[in-house]
C-alpha cells in the first residue's frame, strides 16, 4: 500500500510502503527535479530520519512532511506538539482562529487582548498558573483623557468556571485553574493541563465531591476559647484577659478561607462528557496530537488503563460518533464565506477525529484540500464503509442533488452555502433541519432539529491547523488507532461466525513483513522467549498466531491444487527462521514436489538437509537419518537425565521440524517411510521433533495412529465438505472460494474452527519496491500527475523472499551461528580430495596394510567413512564404463601408496599417462608404462614375478589399468600369460581396472571390488551392484566398495598433491625396479661424457644407453663381436663407435668399409674400401697378434673377395680379432668362415630384434626385447655371452674435420629384401640411379608422396621416430645418409667383368678423384696413404659430392 507523504514545500508524493528512504533519494531525486535529495539530511516533521528508515513506520507515517535539514540541523517541533510536551497552554475556545496552542512557562508571561481588555498570565514557581488584568493603554498618537473618577477599566474580564460564578479580574492575580474559560470582551480563552499523553487519553477521572462548608463543630472550637477568655477577664476582673478572644478568631480565619477554597475549586469539575461538534477544537487536536505521539508502550497503557476503568465502572462510556455529534445527519451552514468555511472545518475536523472519511463537493472545494489527507482511499480507509462525510461547498443544484444521494445512503452531510452578497440566499434543503448562520459580529445562531435557537460565539479553525491535524488522523489510522473509542469494550460480535472463510472482512492479501516486527533479525532472536508465530489475519483484522510447541507439537496441512499448501509452508518456514535462532531450530525439508516447494527458503541458516523426489534413495536415507537423529536425542536426554528436551540446557539441542510438502507421494513411494514417522510423531514432543505434513487429501495418508499425534490442522481450499470434515471435523473449508488462494481454516485441538487468511511471504510488504508517484495536491481524483519511478532500476523488482532470506543469514553469520547437526547425512560430493579427508575417531587409521580409497556412507550411523583397501583382502578390481573415474581410483591409490612407503608400478595407456606423471618424481615410483611399450611392460611383469620379498619390508604395488587391453598387447606364443603369473606370484599388491565383471579374464585373481556407477541399472547388476544401488547414478567417482562387509556406497578420492617420500632413498642394494624407456637417439656427447665416468676397462666398447635403467652399456670386443641388423638399422655406427674406441686405444689393426665414416672413425689405422685390391692389401698387412680389425658388411666382402676372406679367417684362427657387422640373414645363412665363427661366440649386437631369424643368429631370445612395430635405427639387443639387454646405439655427430655428419642408414635408400643386394651390387650406376647426376638428385629429393607404391621409403619415413623436423625439410639422418652413400666412390663400383682388365681403372679413379675435389679443398681435406694402395677421402655432407664424383672402380668377382 502506498504511503502519501508531503516533500517540503508542498509537493505531495506517494512511496512504497516498508521501503528503505535510503532506497528511495535517487527516484525521490529524479522525481522532482531536487538533486539535493540525494546526500542531504532528511527530516519528518520534526525528527532528523537516516536511510535505514522504513517507509509506514514512525516518522515516515502517512501525512509527514519530509524536508531537508537545515543548516541547524533540525526544525522547530510543530505548535501541537510543543504545546502537548509543555506543562501547560492555552487555547482560543471561540473565533475564527480557535485551537492554536499557546504554551505557558516559567518566567514567560503572556499578554492577551488589547487596550482596554488586557490580562497577563504566568505561571509562578510552583507550577500554578495566574492571570492578572493590566491598566488600560493609550492610544498611539492620543493624549489619553484625564480619569477623575471609577477604574481604570471598562470592558469585562472575568473567570468563567463551568459552573457557578463568574469571577471578574483586577490588578492582583488570580490562580486560574484548567475547565475556567477567560472571558476577555467576548474572546473565550481555555487552559489545559498538559506534559503527558496519558493526560489526554486516559480515562476521565471521577467528579470529588463536593466539601462541606464550616460545621458546627469548627464553630464550637472557635467560639470555646472566645467564651473562655472573657468569662476569664469577667471574673478575675482582668480586661486584658479578654484579648485572647482575638487569637482564637486569628486561628479560625485559615480554616474558614480554606473550605472556602476548597468548595470554589470543587465548583470547577473538567467536564466528563465531550463537547459539541466543533465546539472545542482545541481539545480535539490535543487528543490527536497526544495519539499520533504516543509510543506503542504509552498507547498499550492507556488502552489498559480504560479497560480497568471500564471494569470499575461497569459500563462503558460511550465514545462520539457520527450518529451523536450530528444526531440529523446533516447541517448547513450559512452566512460569509471565510467564517462559515472556518466553521466548517471545526466541524469536519471533529467528524474526521470520530473516525469518518471526508470527501469534498462543489465550486469551493479547492478552499478543502486539506481534506486530501482524511479521504477515503488515500489513507486506506474503504470507501464502501459507512462512516463517511460529504462537505458540499456549493448551492448549485446538481451538488445538493448529490447530498441529497449521499444523505439517502446514510452518509453525514455538511453543507457550507456562503451568501457572498448573493439574492437571494442560498438556502438548505428542507431535509437538512440542523442550520448555523454565521453573523458578521462573529455569532453562531444554531438552530436545532426541533427549532430551538440558541445564540453563541463563532468557533472555528484555520487552514492550517485544519491540514495539521488531518495529517495526524493520517498517521493515527496507519497506526491502527482511534483515540475516539478508547473507551470502548473491544470484545468482538458473538454474531458473527469466525469459521466463515467467505466472510469480507478477512482480508485478501497477508504479507508476512507485515506480521513481523520490524526490528533486525537479532533482535528478534535475542528477545524470544517463546515458539508463537504469526500465521496470518482474521475477520477482525487481528493477527493469528500459532505456538508450535503448545499448541503442536506437530501440523497437517491439507489443501487442492492451487490452494496455496506451498505459499503457506513458505510462510510457516519463514516465520520460524524470523522467530528462533540457528541455534534453537533445525529445519529440515522433505520436497515430492519436484525440489519448487520451498524455494529460496533451503537457503535459510537454519536448514540442516533438504531432501527431493528428484534423487533417487535420498528419501530412503532421509529416513534412515531420522531414525539415527532419534536415536542421538534419546542418547543425550539420558545422558543429562532429562525427560524432555525443555529441561535440557538452553542451546544444547535445538527443536528439528521436519516439514514434508505432498505427503501422499512419500507414502506412495515410500510405504517404508510410515513407520518411521509413526515413531517421530509419539516421540517428538518430548525430544523436540516437530512434523509438517502437507498433503492434498489426508484420506489414506495419513493413518489414525498418526492423526492422534497431530492436534492442529489446517484446511486449505479442499473439493467437497467430506475432505473438509476429515480434516478440521468442520465443512467450512469446502466453501472457500477458488480466487482466495490461501484462505484457510484452523483448528487447535477442540477449539472452535477460525478462518483466517495465511500469511504470504511473497506478497508486498515491508522491503518491497514500488513506484514512486507525485500525487496532486487538490481534487484531481484517481490521477497521477506524474508517471511513476520505480525504486529498482532493474527489471526484478526485487523478491520478498529472497530479501528476508538474506537478512537471516547476514544475521546469522553476524552472531556467528552455524545450522545444526544434519538429521540425516547429506548426498556424498561430487569431488573428494585425498588431502581434505581425515579418518573418523571410530575409523582405524590409513596406514601400510590399508590404503584410502574412497569417501564411504554411512547413513545408519549418521557418519562418513574413510574406505580403505586391504591388500591381504586379495588383488583389487575396479570395474567400470569409460570416463566413470576408473583411473582416478588407481591415481588414488598410488598417492596413498606412495605417502605410505610402497613402491608403485603403472602399467597404463598412453591417454591415462598423464594422471600418474605428478608422482614420476616420487623415489618410491617405478616404472611407467602400458599397452603401448609391452617390451618395458613384460620386462617389469618378468621382474616382478620373479622378485623375491624386499629385505625392508616395503611392498610394491602395481596398477593396471584397462587390463583386457593390456593382456592382449602381451600376447605372444608363449602360453605363460606375464600378467596372470605375475598376479599368481603374490609378489606384490595389484589393481586392475577392466570394464565387465569378468576382469579381463582375471575374475578368479581377484578380491574386493569397487564398481563404478551409471544410469543404466542392467549394466550396473552385471557388474555386480546389489540392487538398491543399481541404476543410482552420480558424477564421475561415484562407486559401490564390495568386499567383506556390507555394500558401500562411496565416492572415490581425489588424488591429491604428490606425497613426501615415506621412506629415504635406499642406498646400494633394494631399488624399486624401474624399467626406463630409451630414448630415440643417443648423441655422442652423451656417451663420452658417461665415457668419462665410467671408463671401458680392457676391451669393453661403450655403445649405448640400455638395460632397464637406460643407462650406458659396454660391447666386450676382446673375442670378436658380430653386429648384425638389416640394412638402414644402424650396424655402421656402431661399427664407427668400435672403431674410434679401439683407435683412441691403440689397438685398431684396420677399418674395411665403404662407408667415409666408418674408415674416418680408424684415425691412424690403414683403412680399405671393399674393392679386392685394399682388402688384399689390408688383410696381407695383418698379423695375428696385430688387435682388432673392423670388417663392414662382412657377408658382402666374403661373397666378393674369397680369397681375402679365407685368408682372414685364417687369421682369426691364429688369434686376431675381428669386430664385423653382417645383414641378419646374410648371418644366419653363414655356416663357414669369419662370420660362422663370430655367430658362435655369442657376443655381439642384434639390431632390429624383432626381425625373422634374429633369435638364431647369436643363439639367444633377442625377441623379448624388441620394440613393437617398425624397426627403429640404432635400437637393438646387445648380447654378450648369451644374454640379451636392450640397447639404442649412439649416434655419431660429424667429425671436425667434415668426414661424416651422421652415421646412421637411412632405411629408405636400401631395399627390405637382403637378397637383392646382389643383383644391385652387378648392376650398371646408369640403371640404379638414372640417366647422371641430374636422375639421381631427381631421386634425392623425390617427395614420399609421390614415390611408387612398393617402395620401402615411405613406410619407414612415417614409421620411424624423429625428434625434430623444421618446415619443409626432410629428417636430418635421412638427408646425410643420402648424402654419404653418394659421396662414397666405391659404393657403386664396376661390374665383376671390369676389374679383370687391368690397374689402370683404379689408378684412373684415383685421379678423378683428385681432380674432382680439387675445388672442394676449402670444403674438406684429403689423405692418401702413399704406397698401400689404400685412399681414405673427407667427404661426408659438407663435401658436396654427389653422382658426377663417382667413377669405375675395380670390385672383386664373386
Amino acid at each position: 500500500m502506498p504511503v502519501r507523504l508531503t516533500l517540503h514545500p508542498d509537493e505531495d508524493v506517494e512511496l512504497p510502503e516498508g521501503a528503505r528512504l535510503g532506497d528511495l533519494r535517487a527516484p525521490l531525486a529524479d522525481l522532482v527535479r531536487r538533486p539535493e535529495l540525494l546526500r542531504a539530511e532528511l527530516i519528518a516533521d520534526d525528527r532528523p530520519v537516516g536511510d535505514d528508515a522504513r517507509v509506514g513506520r514512525r516518522p515516515l507515517l502517512p501525512g509527514a512532511v519530509l524536508s531537508v535539514a537545515g543548516p541547524g540541523g533540525g526544525r522547530l517541533p510543530a505548535a501541537d506538539v510543543a504545546a502537548l510536551r509543555s506543562r501547560w497552554f492555552l487555547t482560543a475556545a471561540s473565533g475564527l482562529r480557535a485551537g492554536e496552542p499557546r504554551v505557558l512557562a516559567v518566567g514567560a508571561p503572556l499578554t492577551l487582548g488589547q487596550r482596554d481588555a488586557r490580562v497577563r498570565v504566568t505561571v509562578d514557581t510552583r507550577d500554578r498558573v495566574r492571570v492578572r488584568r493590566l491598566p488600560r493603554r493609550a492610544a498611539p498618537h492620543r493624549v489619553p483623557r484625564p480619569v477623575t473618577r471609577g477604574p481604570r477599566w471598562r470592558r469585562p474580564v472575568a473567570l468563567a468556571p463551568p459552573a457557578g460564578r463568574t469571577r471578574r479580574l483586577g490588578p492582583w492575580p488570580r490562580r486560574w485553574r484548567p475547565g475556567t474559560e477567560l472571558d476577555l470582551d467576548g474572546s473565550r480563552f481555555a487552559l489545559h493541563a498538559s506534559g503527558d499523553v496519558d493526560v489526554w487519553l486516559g480515562p476521565p477521572a471521577a467528579a470529588p465531591d463536593r466539601p462541606a462548608g464550616a460545621g458546627p463543630a469548627m464553630l464550637i472550637t472557635g467560639l470555646v476559647p472566645v467564651l473562655g477568655s472573657v468569662v476569664l477577664a469577667v471574673t478575675l476582673r482582668q480586661p486584658l484577659y479578654a484579648l485572647f478572644s482575638l487569637v482564637a478568631v486569628i486561628a479560625l480565619v485559615p480554616q474558614v478561607a480554606a473550605v472556602r477554597r476548597r468548595r470554589w475549586g470543587a465548583a470547577d469539575p473538567v467536564p466528563l462528557a465531550p463537547p459539541p461538534v466543533g465546539a472545542d477544537p482545541g481539545r480535539t487536536g490535543a487528543r490527536t496530537a497526544a495519539a499520533h505521539q504516543a509510543s506503542d508502550g504509552a498507547w498499550l497503557r492507556v488502552r489498559r488503563a480504560h479497560a480497568a476503568a471500564r471494569s470499575a465502572a461497569g459500563t462503558a462510556p460511550s465514545a462520539p460518533t457520527l450518529q451523536t455529534l450530528l444526531p440529523d445527519g446533516a447541517l448547513s451552514v450559512r452566512g460569509p464565506a471565510a467564517p462559515v468555511r472556518s466553521v466548517g472545518r471545526a466541524v469536519v475536523v471533529d467528524l474526521a477525529a470520530a473516525g469518518a472519511a471526508v470527501e469534498v463537493l462543489g465550486d469551493g472545494r479547492d478552499a478543502w484540500r486539506w481534506c486530501r489527507w482524511i479521504s477515503p482511499g488515500d489513507d486506506g480507509t474503504d470507501s464502501s464503509g459507512p462512516s463517511r462525510v460529504l462537505v458540499v461547498d456549493s448551492p448549485r443544484p446538481e451538488d445538493l442533488a448529490a447530498a441529497d444521494r449521499a444523505a439517502r445512503r446514510g452518509d453525514v452531510v455538511v453543507l457550507c452555502l456562503p451568501d457572498d452578497g448573493r439574492d437571494p440566499a442560498p438556502r438548505e434543503p428542507a431535509w437538512c433541519r440542523t442550520r448555523w448562520d454565521v453573523t458578521p459580529d462573529g455569532r453562531v445562531l444554531r438552530t436545532a432539529p426541533d427549532g430551538t435557537d440558541t445564540l453563541v460565539a463563532a468557533t472555528g479553525v484555520t487552514v492550517a491547523w485544519a491540514e495539521r491535524t488531518a495529517r495526524r488522523l493520517a498517521g493515527l489510522r496507519a497506526l491502527g488507532r482511534d483515540p475516539a473509542r478508547l473507551g470502548e469494550e473491544t470484545t468482538p460480535d458473538r454474531s458473527d461466525d469466525r469459521s466463515d472463510p467467505t466472510d469480507p472482512r478477512i482480508p485478501a492479501t497477508v504479507a508476512l513483513r507485515d506480521l513481523l516486527d520490524g526490528s533486525e533479525p537479532a533482535a528478534r532472536w535475542a528477545r524470544a522467549r517463546g515458539w508463537t508465530i504469526p500465521l496470518g489475519r482474521g475477520a477482525d483484522g487481528t493477527p493469528v498466531v500459532l505456538d508450535l510447541v503448545a499448541d503442536g507439537p506437530h501440523l497437517l496441512v491439507a489443501g487442492t491444487t492451487g490452494a496455496g499448501k506451498s505459499e503457506l509452508l513458505q510462510s510457516l518456514v519463514l516465520a520460524l527462521a524470523a522467530t528462533r535462532s540457528p541455534a534453537d531450530l533445525s529445519l529440515a525439508l522433505v520436497d515430492f514436489k519436484g525440489g519448487a516447494s520451498f524455494g529460496r527458503c533451503a537457503d535459510l541458516p537454519h536448514v540442516v538437509g533438504q531432501v527431493t523426489d528428484l534423487e533417487p534413495g535420498l528419501a530412503g536415507r532421509a529416513l534412515t537419518g531420522l531414525r539415527a537423529e532419534l536415536r542421538r536425542r534419546e542418547r543425550l536426554l539420558a545422558d543429562h537425565g532429562v525427560a524432555t528436551s525443555d529441561d535440557l540446557p538452553a542451546g544444547t539441542l535445538p527443536r528439528l521440524v521436519v516439514v514434508i510438502d505432498e505427503f501422499r507421494a512419500l507414502a506412495d513411494d515410500l510405504p517404508e517411510f510410515l513407520p518411521g514417522l509413526l515413531r517421530i510423531a509419539a516421540q517428538g514432543r518430548s525430544l523436540g521433533v516437530h512434523l509438517v505434513l502437507a498433503t492434498q487429501r489426508p484420506a489414506g495418508a495419513v493413518s489414525a495412529d498418526l492423526r492422534a499425534n497431530v492436534t492442529t490442522r489446517i484446511a486449505l481450499r479442499v473439493v467437497d465438505v467430506a475432505d473438509s470434515r476429515d480434516v478440521v471435523e468442520h465443512p467450512a473449508a469446502a466453501a472457500i472460494r477458488v480466487g482466495d488462494p490461501g484462505r484457510a481454516v484452523l483448528r487447535i485441538g477442540s477449539a472452535p474452527p477460525l478462518a483466517v487468511q495465511c500469511a504470504h511471504a511473497g506478497a508486498r510488504g515491508d522491503g518491497t519496491a514500488g513506484p514512486v508517484r507525485r500525487v496532486p495536491t487538490g481534487w484531481t481524483a484517481g490521477r497521477h500527475d506524474s508517471p511513476p519511478v520505480r525504486t529498482d532500476r532493474s527489471a526484478d523488482a526485487g523478491d520478498p523472499v529472497a530479501d528476508l532470506v538474506a537478512d537471516l543469514r547476514r544475521a546469522a553469520h553476524g552472531l556467528g551461528h552455524r545450522p545444526g547437526p544434519a538429521p540425516w547425512l547429506p548426498p556424498l560430493p561430487d569431488q573428494v580430495g585425498a588431502d581434505d579427508v581425515r579418518p573418523g575417531d571410530e575409523d582405524p587409521p590409513p596406514g601400510p596394510d590399508r590404503l584410502p580409497l574412497a569417501l564411504a556412507d554411512d547413513p545408519d550411523g549418521q557418519r562418513r567413512l574413510l574406505a580403505c583397501w586391504r591388500p591381504h583382502d586379495g588383488h583389487l578390481a575396479v570395474l567400470g564404463a569409460a570416463r566413470s573415474g576408473r583411473t582416478t581410483v588407481l591415481a588414488t591409490l598410488a598417492h596413498a601408496a606412495l605417502a605410505g612407503g610402497w613402491s608403485v608400478h603403472v602399467l597404463a595407456p598412453d591417454a591415462a599417462h598423464r594422471a600418474f606423471t605428478p608422482f614420476a618424481d616420487h623415489p618410491g615410483f617405478g616404472t611407467l608404462a602400458g599397452a603401448d611399450d609391452p617390451r618395458r611392460t613384460r620386462r617389469l611383469l618378468r621382474l616382478l614375478a620373479a622378485a623375491p620379498d624386499r629385505a625392508d619390508g616395503s611392498r610394491t604395488l602395481v596398477l593396471v589399468d584397462d587390463a583386457p587391453g593390456l593382456r592382449a598387447a602381451l600376447a605372444t606364443s608363449d602360453p605363460w600369460d606375464p600378467l596372470v603369473t605375475a598376479l599368481a606370484a603374490g609378489r606384490a599388491a595389484f589393481a586392475v581396472t577392466a570394464d565387465s565383471a569378468t576382469v579381463g579374464g582375471l575374475a578368479a585373481r581377484v578380491g574386493p571390488r569397487v564398481v563404478m556407477l551409471g544410469n543404466d541399472p542392467h549394466t550396473a547388476v552385471m557388474l555386480g551392484v546389489p540392487q538398491p544401488f543399481a541404476g543410482a547414478g552420480g558424477p564421475p567417482g561415484r562407486a559401490v566398495l564390495l568386499g567383506n562387509h556390507e555394500p558401500q556406497l562411496c565416492q572415490v578420492l581425489l588424488p591429491g598433491h604428490p606425497p613426501a617420500a615415506a621412506l629415504p632413498a635406499p642406498s646400494g642394494g633394494e631399488r624399486t625396479p624401474r624399467v626406463l624407456p630409451l630414448p630415440t637417439e643417443v648423441a655422442a656427447a652423451e656417451l663420452d661424457l658417461a665415457r668419462r665416468d665410467r671408463r671401458a676397462t680392457g676391451t669393453a666398447v661403450l655403445v649405448g644407453l640400455g638395460g632397464d635403467a637406460a643407462e650406458p652399456v659396454a660391447l666386450d670386443v676382446g673375442a670378436g663381436a658380430l653386429v648384425v641388423g638389416p640394412r638402414g638399422a644402424g650396424r655402421s655406427t656402431v661399427l664407427c663407435t668400435v672403431a674410434r674406441a679401439l683407435a683412441a686405444a691403440g689397438r685398431l689393426a684396420g677399418v674395411v668399409s665403404r662407408d667415409p665414416a666408418v674408415r674416418a672413425a680408424a684415425g691412424d689405422a690403414p683403412t680399405a674400401g671393399r674393392t679386392s685390391v685394399g682388402v688384399r692389401e689390408l688383410v696381407g698387412s695383418l698379423t695375428a697378434a696385430g688387435g682388432t680389425l673392423v670388417v663392414d658388411d662382412l657377408d658382402v666382402v666374403t661373397q666378393s673377395c674369397p680369397v681375402e676372406a679365407d685368408r682372414l679367417a685364417a687369421l682369426v684362427d691364429d688369434g686376431l680379432t675381428v669386430v664385423a657387422s653382417a645383414t641378419t640373414q646374410g648371418a644366419v645363412m653363414a655356416h663357414r668362415g669369419v662370420l660362422a665363427e663370430l655367430r658362435g661366440r655369442r657376443t655381439g649386437v642384434v639390431l632390429a630384434p624383432g626381425e625373422r631369424g634374429a633369435d638364431e643368429v647369436l643363439g639367444t631370445v633377442v625377441s623379448e626385447v624388441a620394440d613393437p612395430g617398425p624397426p627403429r635405427p640404432g635400437r637393438g639387443a646387445l648380447v654378450q655371452a648369451g644374454h640379451a639387454v636392450c640397447v639404442q646405439v649412439v649416434r655419431i655427430d660429424a667429425e671436425p674435420d667434415g668426414s661424416a655428419e651422421r652415421v646412421l642408414d637411412d632405411p629408405p635408400r636400401h631395399e627390405a629384401d637382403q637378397d637383392d643386394g646382389s643383383q644391385q651390387e652387378h648392376q650398371h650406376p646408369a640403371e640404379r640411379r638414372g640417366d647422371g647426376p641430374a636422375g639421381e638428385q631427381r631421386d634425392a629429393e623425390q617427395p614420399l608422396e609421390d614415390l611408387p607404391a612398393g617402395d620401402g621409403r615411405a613406410a619407414a619415413s612415417t614409421s620411424l621416430p624423429q625428434r625434430t623436423r623444421g618446415p619443409g625439410q626432410e629428417p636430418r639422418q635421412r638427408e646425410e645418409e643420402r648424402h654419404r652413400e653418394e659421396a662414397d666412390p666405391e659404393a657403386d663400383g664396376p661390374t665383376s667383368h671390369e676389374v679383370d682388365d687391368h690397374r689402370a681403372g683404379e689408378d684412373h679413379h684415383r685421379q678423378d678423384l683428385e681432380t674432382d675435389h680439387a675445388d672442394d679443398r676449402d670444403q674438406g681435406p684429403r689423405r692418401t696413404r702413399r704406397g698401400t694402395g689404400v685412399s681414405r677421402v673427407g667427404g661426408g655432407v659438407g663435401g658436396g659430392h654427389r653422382g658426377d664424383d663417382k667413377a669405375d672402380q675395380a670390385r672383386c668377382a664373386v
